[in-house]
């Protein structure tokens, strides 16, 4: 740091310059005044430099929580639709047994859909896959692809599944794997007469598995 010394005779006030070593003779005698010109210490730079990435961090993290809930509840509101909808369709599947006459839950039952056994069965409301079904079974059993997993259409934003075959929609493609899986379980709680429909859809969230489940009661009227 550069020092500035000003030099002070006895009589008379002498200009003032910047000096590394000053000789002071015997004869004349001087004042020596030593200043610092302003500046920031290491430790001051560090404190500002501090107070300064708190300033910036500190809204950026809410931010990132903000973008991060909202697409967390996006998600979620998509998984409620698609639960929702597999509940209403095993409602339709009813209500058809019942319309038709035939035995309760019939539809639900039967062998290529299965929604009464452990792994429950898939529905597909556009009826697309190759089984030409709206309700079919469950297909994951450690083979090449599971069909509980949600394909979604990139043109339409719709939803469907493979058929049973491992096959894509049948219609003019642009079908890829969503981020959803949906199965649906169909439990009879009082024989023949009431029987409840768990509808469940998960997906992998940035540090998790999130899950919705909707439960709803079928009673045989």
């Amino acid at each position: 740091m550069k020092r500035e010394i000003q030099l002070i005779h006895t009589k008379k006030k002498i200009a003032v310059a910047s000096l590394d070593c000053v000789v002071v003779s015997d004869a004349t005698r001087y004042t020596l005044h030593a200043t610092r010109s302003a500046g920031f210490t290491l430790v001051e730079t560090l404190l500002a430099v501090a107070i300064l990435s708190m300033a910036v961090i500190a809204p950026l993290s809410i931010v990132s929580r903000g973008l991060s809930a909202a697409t967390t509840g996006k998600d979620r509101f998509i998984a409620t639709a698609l639960a929702r909808e597999a509940v209403e369709y095993i409602r339709n599947a009813r209500d058809t047994d019942r319309l038709k006459g035939v035995a309760w839950l019939n539809s639900l039952t039967e062998s290529n859909v299965q929604c009464h056994l452990s792994d429950g069965c898939v529905i597909d409301a556009l009826k697309l896959n190759n089984d030409n079904k709206d309700i079919i079974k469950v297909h994951d059993a450690g083979n090449s692809f599971d069909n509980r997993v949600l394909l979604i259409n990139g043109t339409t934003g719709l939803y469907s599944f493979r058929g049973n075959n491992g096959g894509n929609p049948n219609d003019s493609g642009g079908w890829s794997d969503s981020q959803f899986m949906r199965y649906v379980k169909v439990d009879e709680v009082t024989n023949n007469r009431e029987a409840r429909v768990t509808a469940t859809v998960s997906w992998q969230a940035m540090f998790s598995i999130k899950e919705v489940v909707i439960t709803d009661q079928l009673t045989n009227w």
